[in-house]
């Protein structure tokens, strides 16, 4: 009872003294996720919450299913379905029978897969979500401004349909809400619902028609280690060490730009995997006076599509990318696999993005990329290579040998992208990121990790180099360093600290200086009876110019509290601080939802304040609904009583703003 209370008291004080703090300044970005990945197999949250609900039937899940699971790859999850195919499962436990599977994989999955008696009847299930946001900045200049600055508010729908293991159907629809200043989206229409609003749709198969899996609508494509098809979780802070690649999927997201429309089928014979996608596709595009298309593909697919201006609804549909692919994969020994993959891409009109954009951007009507894979396991040792070449341009290609002991797992990666592998269905293991300038690398990749019981050590060492530079904004070499430690002090005390370091080359007024940002992070985490977790963090951030003696530092550091008040109730409160000079970066991530995939990050250039508060009810079994209030004030409030125009407007917005978000679930 007195944990309660102080938890009760804590949450209280978080709110009490963000409203007493004074105005801040800030701006709002991505950066990192709390869930950062650099060990192999990023894990998809949301998944995981339904699989808890829905257990995997171990004598009907198909392969791709067992791929959803942590820690579960390709080799172990053949071995799950060959032991079922010659002996069938009649209880969990059995599990621990196959080849490869050890007491901590186990205990990582059971509580997402049953074994359920034979014949017995299918189930229909589904679920429903709803989200609403209402964002207003906390100022009268933004209530007395003209109606078309003022935001109406984000609504969102994702319905899913499940028949048994083997059908599943769903849709997205996204109502997001006009952008100040920009005019606003088009009315709610039967119309607009389909052609606006309506982002994402699907339909699976799996095990029908003599057919592994086969998507109808929506869906995304990641194999081997992407090279040539990859999607990221957001919850990769970098590249895991060794993707966990899933061939077909649904996608779920409410990006209309992204990813593929059309069918994708998956057969196994045998030993050969095959694979077949099809997609046909309209894309949001500027374009030029000609009719050709202004922008290059990567700066379309950052642009996601939405339809909130009238700036925005102009560019609608006005590309169009027909792609076929497929893939043939021979498996062969017990843990080896050679696989051949390709696709070709028709677009219309002409990309043809102007000169000064750059030079290294795709132009044409068609692209083409072809490569071959090798996977290969000799007891702990693991093999992998990946080739990819865009016909008539450039190539990519990675060597990444690894060592996987009981506790160790030791790796190197071996990569070279040229700058004119033109290919935006991937995303490059590189030090830059994924940009247009992801292709102009060439590194090494040096890790190792530790795991046991009770600390977590992980360390690695990346140089590479740019052997191209664009009107010198390209580095010519970077090196970055990660290292990190998480130590479990007893049941109730964790200590976590991380370094990561990043030297690189910079072209500044003519001159090539080296810089470098260095970070640091030091938390503390206390679950003192399983029901409140306390955590503190601090994060420090130094940038450095060496030839100019420029030193510029920042830091924040926050407070957060997480409280099961019963089996139902879940309050949860975060109170951050952040001072940067100018020209340093700090962050912090929250969920813009829960469980979502996509974090939320505070990226500020200046001294501030934010709190939020979150809570989440479980009204019914099969109903929840989760709360969230967000507060960010500013150091200036500008004094702007009513604005004349959006660049006002925007300084108000930064001034001092608060969030209401919600979110009801019903699972049946």
């Amino acid at each position: 009872m007195m944990v309660r209370i102080v938890a009760i008291i804590f949450v209280s004080f978080i709110i009490s003294m963000a409203n007493l703090g004074s105005p801040v300044i800030g701006q709002v970005a991505f950066e990192e996720d709390e869930a950062e990945t650099i060990s192999p197999g990023a894990v998809d949250k949301e998944e995981l919450a339904d699989l808890k609900d829905h257990p995997l039937d171990l004598n009907t899940v198909s392969f791709d299913q067992l791929l959803k699971l942590p820690v579960i790859d390709s080799r172990l999850a053949r071995a799950v379905i060959l032991y079922r195919q010659q002996k069938g499962f009649t209880e969990v436990e059995e599990l621990k029978n196959v080849p490869g599977m050890s007491d901590e994989i186990f205990e990582g999955i059971a509580p997402y897969i049953k074994v359920e008696p034979i014949r017995v009847p299918v189930a229909l299930q589904g679920d429903f979500r709803w989200r609403m946001k209402l964002a207003k900045p906390d100022s009268e200049a933004y209530l007395n401004a003209d109606p078309k600055f003022q935001n109406p508010p984000y609504v969102y729908n994702r319905t899913r349909l499940k028949y048994g293991n083997h059908y599943e159907t769903g849709w997205v629809l996204r109502h997001g809400g006009a952008q100040s200043g920009s005019g606003s989206e088009p009315a709610i229409s039967f119309h607009n619902l389909w052609k606006y609003y309506l982002t994402k749709y699907w339909l699976v198969m799996r095990d029908v028609y003599s057919f592994d899996k086969i998507v109808i609508g929506n869906y995304k494509l990641q194999y081997n280690q992407g090279l040539i098809f990859y999607y990221p979780l957001a919850t990769e802070l970098v590249r895991p060490i060794k993707i966990k690649a899933k061939d077909v999927a649904e996608d779920r997201g409410t990006a209309p730009n992204t990813y593929f429309r059309g069918v994708a089928v998956n057969k196994r014979i045998k030993q050969f995997d095959l694979g077949f996608f099809y997609s046909n596709k309209k894309l949001d595009a500027s374009l030029n006076p000609d009719g050709t298309v202004k922008q290059s593909l990567i700066a379309i697919r950052a642009n996601m599509g939405y339809i909130t201006s009238d700036k925005e609804l102009e560019r609608n549909d006005k590309l169009t990318e027909e792609l076929i692919g497929g893939r043939i994969a021979y498996n062969f020994l017990r843990d080896s696999q050679i696989g051949f993959m390709g696709y070709q891409s028709k677009y219309s009109p002409m990309i043809n993005p102007p000169e000064e954009k750059g030079y290294y951007l795709f132009r044409g009507k068609r692209n083409r990329v072809f490569g071959f894979d090798f996977n290969t396991w000799y007891r702990k040792l693991n093999l992998f290579v990946e080739y990819a070449k865009c016909i008539g341009y450039g190539e990519a290609w990675l060597i990444q040998p690894m060592l996987k002991l009981s506790k160790f797992t030791l790796w190197t990666t071996i990569y070279k992208y040229d700058p004119d592998y033109y290919n935006e269905h991937s995303s490059a293991t590189t030090i830059v990121g994924r940009k247009d300038e992801d292709w102009n690398e060439n590194g090494i990749f040096l890790g190792g990790k530790y795991e046991d019981r009770k600390r977590e050590v992980q360390i690695y060492f990346r140089p590479v180099r740019h052997p191209w530079r664009e009107d010198n904004l390209m580095p010519t070499t970077d090196k970055e360093f990660w290292f990190n430690i998480k130590q479990r002090v007893s049941g109730k005390l964790e200590l976590y600290f991380r370094q990561w370091n990043h030297w690189y080359d910079k072209k500044i007024e003519n001159r090539d200086l080296y810089q470098s940002w260095k970070k640091t992070r030091v938390q503390i985490t206390w679950n003192p009876d399983g029901k409140v977790r306390f955590r503190v963090r601090w994060d420090g951030r130094k940038n450095s110019i060496y030839e100019l003696k420029q030193v510029d530092r920042g830091h924040l550091i926050f407070g957060d509290l997480k409280y099961n008040a019963t089996r139902k109730l879940k309050l949860e409160g975060r109170l951050i601080f952040f001072e940067g000079e100018p020209g340093v970066a700090l962050s912090e991530i929250e969920f813009l939802w829960p469980m979502g995939l996509t974090p939320f990050h505070w990226w500020t250039y200046g001294k501030g304040v934010r709190y939020y508060l979150m809570v989440t009810q479980k009204i019914t079994k099969s109903t929840r609904l989760w709360i969230k209030y967000e507060n960010t004030r500013y150091l200036n409030d500008y004094g702007i009583n009513r604005p004349e125009n959006k660049q006002e407007l925007d300084k108000i917005i930064r001034s001092r703003r608060h969030v209401f978000r919600l979110q009801w679930d019903v699972k049946w």
